[in-house]
């Protein structure tokens, strides 16, 4: 059964304008909000609703343009929507509120240069008459967002403040970075130098604990999203080999998933790692006559968002590993 209405995916499939990237997303998420996708954030204490959610961005991936579009929300629900989950002040449910309703959108930037992965290097500042200055390298969704999610080191933590970009352009330079892979997807460059900001601007005061626990679930999300996005690459029907192993990975995600809340994300998400896309990975190498997996983006390019390889990822096996 499907879970985008029909209405909704001609809608979407008919949609043009799509290679003006920064509103590629914004201009579709009105639709979006339309098939439920964003229920995942009014209902992240309810099991099944996070299983909802991945068969959804399975679904779209199916769409025209869907993975871009699949890409898109699962960072903004995932990330931005995951930070504001675990936020206990005005504004950051204000944001919640705006993102699960609206086309608003908030994107989260981390990275910085040289960052190398780890929150310890992180160098944007902010005084204490609450003036923002530092770079974020790259930011998903960044391009088409109303605010950011800003992640900065303060007081011997890292805390998260909102960032509205659309304010106070004198003291910003962007940036729009595009990709290989998902290429309708826009990512942002942004420096600021002394952007204000008050107190009230306060999302979160320790991003430090769940920056794994998001990870994680962009990692998840993932899984959904290469499940929706090798059916699209053989319209007529798996091969038997490759369906063999699909039909092995959607289980695994549909039995992982329909438990997960909130409360046991993380924990839940971190016993399963790592995410058992290997096998269906080499698969396809095998039937496309390739050697390895990281071949693979030869054959489409979006197909590079499956291979991880990044400080996080690697952190994260060598956790298991030692465990």
């Amino acid at each position: 059964m499907s879970l985008v209405p029909e209405s909704t995916k001609q809608k979407l499939n008919g949609m043009k304008d799509r290679e003006i990237l920064h509103s590629f997303y914004k201009d579709r998420k009105n639709l979006l909000l339309e098939s439920g996708i964003y229920q995942v954030l009014e209902n992240s204490d309810t099991p099944g609703f996070y299983l909802k959610f991945q068969n959804f961005l399975q679904e779209l991936v199916l769409l025209k343009d869907g993975i871009d579009l699949a890409l898109s929300a699962m960072v903004e629900i995932n990330v931005a929507g995951g930070v504001l989950l675990h936020s206990g002040t005005d504004r950051g449910k204000e944001l919640l509120g705006k993102i699960r309703s609206s086309d608003y959108i908030v994107a989260t930037g981390v990275s910085e240069p040289k960052w190398e992965g780890q929150l310890k290097n992180l160098k944007s500042d902010l005084s204490d008459s609450y003036h923002l200055t530092g770079t974020k390298s790259f930011i998903t969704n960044g391009v088409s967002a109303d605010c950011l999610l800003w992640v900065l080191p303060e007081k011997e933590s890292f805390s998260v403040y909102s960032v509205d970009i659309t304010k106070h352009k004198e003291t910003t330079q962007t940036e729009e970075i595009k990709t290989a892979f998902a290429s309708l997807v826009n990512h942002l460059k942004i420096s600021l130098e002394n952007y204000p900001l008050t107190k009230e601007d306060l999302i979160i005061s320790d991003y430090k604990s769940i920056g794994l626990e998001l990870r994680l679930k962009e990692l998840f999300g993932l899984v959904s999203l290469l499940l929706g996005f090798v059916l699209k690459m053989f319209p007529k029907g798996l091969p038997e080999t490759v369906r063999s192993e699909w039909n092995k990975l959607h289980s695994w995600r549909d039995e992982n998933a329909k438990d997960l809340i909130l409360s046991n994300y993380f924990s839940n998400l971190e016993a399963l790692f790592p995410f058992p896309i290997q096998t269906l990975l080499e698969c396809l190498s095998l039937h496309y006559g390739l050697e390895t997996p990281a071949e693979l983006p030869t054959i489409h390019p979006d197909f590079a968002l499956f291979i991880w390889e990044d400080s996080v990822t690697r952190f994260l096996a060598k956790k298991k590993k030692s465990n």
